[in-house]
């Protein structure tokens, strides 16, 4: 069952929010989906669809700066994104007391599922799943790639970058990529200080990976052209073992979970989380 509505944060803002639930049961478990940079709410419809077949409940909602916002291009702020979150977890948990309570980050998503998950302000998550996180630390970045962010920031912050004839491929789906050019809610026109902030972003979940002890799925393609696998092999590498499962899968691309191996990304997914609830 598909629903859309909108969730209301602290501060009086309202998100539109998305939600995928079993037709004729409670679910067995609950997953709030925080979408990448640039993308929105329905990026997780195909995998909310088939996870509510397995039991599992899936939420998204467009993050400030995004999607169907009226704000869409200005970048919010990382803690702004992050104390969203911690608002509609604490609803969720509220919604749903006795139900296992997961998140499920899809790139900057899952930057910001680290970052909230290592914050100061505890909330119960009983685990997290990372696809394709963005935690590409500034110092693996090219020189000159930093120089430029560095100086258009500081002299065009409000300029636009123009992604439409960009060459990287996020995905290997021909779906996905038709989404990803023709939905209008996807932003194509990329203000220069949104993109220092998703960079800065990254560094900072980057940097808490290795205080994540909540039990995670760390999700990567092989051929991500987007957040390299080499870039975040560090990042893997200092994550605590004994809390976090990494697969790497040999077809994958960026955008792992709509791919043309999302059958094996999902199955694996909603295997992971019936184990860990």
């Amino acid at each position: 069952m598909h629903s859309t509505d909108t969730v209301i944060m602290k501060d009086g803002k309202a998100l539109p929010m998305q939600a995928w639930l079993p037709d004729s049961t409670e679910p067995d478990s609950i997953v709030l989906g925080l979408h990448g940079f640039n993308d929105h709410s329905s990026a997780f419809s195909g995998a909310g669809a088939w996870l509510s077949e397995q039991g599992i409940a899936l939420y998204s909602y467009d993050q400030r700066g995004f999607g169907r916002n009226p704000d869409a291009g200005h970048w919010p702020g990382d803690a702004t994104l992050v104390q969203d979150a911690t608002c509609i977890l604490h609803q969720l948990r509220a919604l749903w007391p006795q139900k296992p309570l997961f998140l499920f980050g899809e790139s900057m998503g899952g930057a910001i599922a680290l970052c909230l998950l290592t914050q100061t302000e505890k909330i119960h998550v009983d685990g997290a799943i990372l696809s394709a996180p963005a935690v590409w630390s500034r110092a693996s970045m090219p020189r000159t790639y930093r120089a430029f962010l560095f100086i258009m920031n500081r002299l065009f912050p409000k300029k636009t970058l123009n992604t439409r004839t960009s060459r990287i491929r996020p995905s290997d789906n021909p779906d996905t990529l038709a989404y990803w050019k023709n939905d209008p809610f996807v932003i194509r026109d990329v203000r220069i200080d949104a993109l220092h902030g998703v960079t800065a972003l990254m560094d900072k979940a980057w940097s808490v990976c290795p205080t994540a002890t909540t039990p995670l799925l760390w999700l990567h393609g092989k051929h991500d052209p987007v957040i390299p696998l080499k870039a975040v092999q560090a990042a893997m590498c200092v994550m605590p073992a004994q809390s976090c499962k990494i697969v790497v899968y040999p077809e994958g691309w960026h955008l792992l979970f709509r791919d043309t191996c999302r059958a094996d990304v999902l199955r694996d997914i909603a295997h992971w989380i019936k184990n860990v609830a």
